[in-house]
């Protein structure tokens, strides 16, 4: 899977690009269901 990932020197926006991502990361459900690959396509 390739993702474009485009340059910005704003850097308030950056953060708050990155905050966003990772939040979306970090937010967990049904942790009973997971399983180590569920956990790597959810990385990837």
């Amino acid at each position: 899977m390739t993702k474009n990932i485009c340059a910005t020197l704003d850097l308030n926006k950056s953060v708050k690009t990155f905050e966003l991502n990772i939040t979306k990361l970090l937010e967990f459900s049904h942790i009973r269901e997971w399983n180590g690959k569920k956990l790597r396509e959810r990385e990837e």
